[in-house]
């Protein structure tokens, strides 16, 4: 059997097990949640602009749903298939342990996708309910966050499955990585923000959202900017090494 094809069969097997489990059920109501602000907005309040919309969404999209979704989709599909054998049962086909390695990553990434593309959808349908302006306007604002999703999980996804795969309880450790790296770091205006993950998502949304980066940029005066040129690069490149050491740590590790 081909690599490629190997890895396709695992991505679809991985893709019908998440599906299939209460918890994804559950991730899916919680990447609604913005959608739901955004409709009781447009409920009980008067129409205007979209000013709630690029006030509230992007935090909610860019510190809180892309890690915590890739986190909770991606850190234990390698876990939990070892756990309970399921690995056993894979590697005995003629599936290769790469192949396994990256259609497992596909799986959580396609699942990962739909759930924030969705959500990114409802949420601007939701804040554009009982608006009279030209829909096509504020499609930009819609790609933006389908953009941040995509690079987002870009980054996230290899980085929670490694998680997955060294260490026994990944969640517990992906969430502390994330309330250090996204919520502490990246709120910081010094050269610390470097390190936060959602900062370079920040750097990615229009300039018409509201940010951390937007709002610091103007108020703080050591706050260290970082450019779209570098979060396009960084993410990319990041992810990529995490991918390779994914890879690298499922080839050598002892999985039966």
């Amino acid at each position: 059997m081909s690599p490629v094809r190997g890895s396709l069969i695992v991505a679809g097997f991985t893709i019908r097990h998440l599906l299939g489990r209460r918890r994804v059920f559950l991730l899916f109501l919680l990447s609604m949640v913005p959608a739901i602000f955004g409709i009781l907005a447009r409920t009980f309040a008067p129409p205007r602009a979209s000013t709630g919309f690029v006030q509230v969404t992007p935090e909610l999209f860019v510190a809180f749903l892309v890690p915590i979704i890739s986190l909770l989709m991606s850190s234990n599909v390698i876990r939990d298939a070892i756990d309970d054998r399921t690995v056993v049962f894979i590697l005995s086909t003629p599936v290769g342990r790469k192949a396994y390695a990256i259609g497992s990553m596909l799986g959580a990434f396609a699942v990962s996708a739909f759930a924030l593309f969705v959500a990114a959808a409802g949420t601007w349908a939701g804040w554009r309910a009982g608006l009279a302006a030209d829909v096509a306007s504020d499609l930009s604002l819609l790609w933006g966050l389908l953009r941040v999703s995509l690079f987002g999980l870009i980054l996230y996804v290899p980085f929670h499955s490694l998680l997955g795969a060294f260490l026994k309880f990944p969640t517990v450790i992906g969430i502390v990585a994330y309330g250090v790296l996204d919520l502490l770091f990246a709120s910081l205006p010094g050269v610390l923000r470097k390190l936060g993950p959602s900062a370079y998502l920040e750097a990615l949304l229009d300039p018409s959202f509201t940010t951390r980066n937007s709002l610091q940029q103007t108020a703080v005066d050591s706050f260290v900017a970082i450019t779209q040129s570098e979060a396009r690069l960084a993410i990319p490149l990041v992810g990529a090494v995490f991918v390779l050491l994914f890879l690298t740590q499922m080839s050598r590790r002892d999985l039966i």
